[in-house]
């Protein structure tokens, strides 16, 4: 039973962060602007605002606006009650929140940044709700479903 909780989290995380590398763009290193489709794009995002290649200006869901979304506890570590965790490739608090939502026994999270408990950063799941800690080392959130 344990593998097969493995297998599903593993599974989640790889499609968050594929789908996450799919949307997420960068002007570092194109200058040719040569961005997918905008209609390619909003099919996989549900119509959240995309960059195209003739925009000058930043477009998207900001940080603050994607924290209220997901409840995310910024500068926040709720330390203790840990039942697992694992390293993420990406430095993106809403993989742990993914994973959280969909794991039975988690009750909460905390994203550790990356540089702090290894080069990546690191996602602990929570058994319990431990009580917020003011930490700039790492944001935390509560089980979302």
């Amino acid at each position: 039973m344990k593998d097969k909780a493995a297998f599903s989290s593993s599974l989640i995380l790889f499609t968050v962060v594929f789908v996450l590398s799919i949307c997420t763009f960068s002007d570092a290193g194109s200058s040719s602007g040569d961005y997918p489709s905008k209609a390619g794009l909003e099919s996989i995002t549900r119509g959240a605002p995309v960059k195209s290649a003739s925009e000058k200006v930043k477009s998207g869901v900001s940080n603050e606006t994607r924290a209220q979304k997901y409840g995310f506890e910024m500068s926040t570590n709720r330390y203790g009650e840990d039942y697992r965790d694992f390293d993420i490739p990406v430095a993106d608090p809403r993989l742990c929140a993914e994973v959280c939502a969909e794991e039975a026994d988690c009750k909460a999270w905390t994203m550790v940044k990356p540089g702090i408990q290894g080069e990546q950063a690191k996602c602990w799941l929570k058994s319990k709700v431990p009580q917020p800690e003011k930490d700039d080392c790492c944001i935390s959130g509560l089980k979302s479903r």
